[in-house]
Formats: structure tokens, sequence, C-alpha cells
């Protein structure tokens, strides 16, 4: 089951790169639990769009567009896969630009994917260098 796992990250990975979010939706439970590792008291972290956390698939479609509107990906590379029970981890290094300021952002994350019984993505995590995110927002 695992490597059935990867391979449905694999093809949202796909459906992200190409702009595709009801094909990300596909692959995701109704009651997903999507965010990051930041905490959201932490000064600075409301400055970074993306750093907010959504519940309920109905919900994950504003997440996309604030991403979308908050920066300009040119790169975007998952480059490594691993799995372990119902988790698929995976090293992605980004490279962006910041729409409001036009900074440039360089970052190599880790993506966390929890499965449920049902094979669908019940909760995703980010886990990225917050400081480097919130200096590039300022």
């Amino acid at each position: 089951m695992a490597e059935h796992h990867i391979k449905i990250v694999q093809a949202a990975y796909q459906a992200f790169q190409k702009g595709d979010i009801p094909g990300i939706l596909e692959y995701v439970a109704d009651d997903i639990d999507w965010g990051t590792n930041v905490d959201p008291a932490l000064p600075g972290a409301a400055d970074v769009p993306y750093f907010a956390s959504v519940k309920g698939k109905k919900n994950l479609p504003a997440w996309f567009g604030a991403l979308a509107g908050a920066v300009d990906f040119t790169r975007f590379e998952p480059t490594a896969f691993t799995h372990g029970g119902d988790h698929v981890f995976v090293l992605v290094n980004i490279t962006a630009t910041v729409k409001k300021n036009g900074k440039k952002l360089e970052d190599r994350v880790i993506h966390a994917f929890t499965f449920n019984a049902q094979n669908k993505v019940a909760q995703f995590r980010e886990f990225t260098d917050t400081a480097l995110a919130i200096a590039a927002f300022r």
C-alpha cells in the first residue's frame, strides 16, 4: 500500500505543477487537515499567506489561491519520496519570487502526507524554514 500512496502523492504533485486544483482534490479526504509546522502566533507568520491552516476539502481551493497569489514558482522539485505506514514524506526544492516585493525565496521543505483507510490524504503538513519565509515576505 505504501507504494500506492507514493503514486498518489506523485499524481497530486503533477496536478499541482499544472495548476489543476480539482485534480489535487481527487486525492484528499473531505475532512482534510492541511497546513504547515508554523505557530500562527509567531511574529511575522501572518505575513505569509500559505502559513494558514485549513480544514475540509471545500476550503482547500482558497488555500491554493492564496499560495498562487503570493508567489511565482520558478522551481518546485520533489526530489525524494519515502514512506512509513500510512505516511509519505517528500523532500521538495523550491525557488519562488514573492509577488508583493519581488524577493526570491529558496528553500528545501519536507511535505508529510497521512492517508486514511480510504487511501485519501487525511492530513498534509509542510515543514519549512519559517524564518526564511517570513524574511522573504517582509
